[in-house]
């Protein structure tokens, strides 16, 4: 498991801001790879992207075969400008940008429901193909139980029916989340 420092944070942070600015300024990026040996690591994440803090962009990986410096740089640009459910980050809003970093720990299974804390746990369903996740965030952030975290993912997130995840595969990961507003 991946343990950062608060160095490695703000490194990670710097660099997910400055991918999205060169992207948006058609900057060349520097090309700098970072020292820290922890950024070199492989790890899950997932890069949130606000304005004005609401949320414009949400993309990342459980597992990945780049290391984190360079999966959290690819994250950070695809949220800003891939993610489907939003519009592309402007020039006009760079002003208001804030960003968060949610560095996923291992997945377990879990067989109740007894076991999901959303207040702690991300949680991600499988059934039939389909799959869903939440992070721990979001559950903060809407106030949900965790049958109404289970409920949503299923049919939010997987494209399945709102009781789908009754018998779907269900497990729980931790995440290290982490912003700079």
């Amino acid at each position: 498991m991946i343990k950062l420092q608060k160095q490695d944070k703000k490194k990670l942070l710097m660099l997910a801001r400055s991918s999205i600015e060169d992207k948006l300024l058609n900057r060349k990026t520097s090309g700098l790879v970072p020292v820290q040996e922890t950024l070199h690591q492989h790890a899950g994440v997932f890069v949130s992207v606000y304005v004005a803090k609401s949320l414009r962009g949400c993309l990342g990986h459980f597992e990945t075969a780049k290391p984190l410096w360079k999966e959290t740089s690819e994250l950070a640009v695809s949220a800003a400008f891939r993610d489907y459910r939003f519009p592309a980050i402007s020039k006009n809003e760079l002003n208001d940008l804030s960003i968060e970093i949610s560095i996923i720990y291992p997945m377990v299974p879990i067989l109740s429901i007894a076991e999901y804390n959303p207040k702690i746990h991300g949680i991600y369903l499988e059934k039939d193909g389909n799959s869903g996740t939440f992070l721990p965030q979001v559950a903060q952030k809407t106030g949900w139980d965790s049958t109404e975290m289970l409920r949503h993912c299923a049919h939010d997130k997987a494209g399945l029916s709102w009781d789908a995840w009754k018998n779907a595969n269900l497990f729980i990961y931790e995440t290290d989340v982490f912003s700079d507003n």
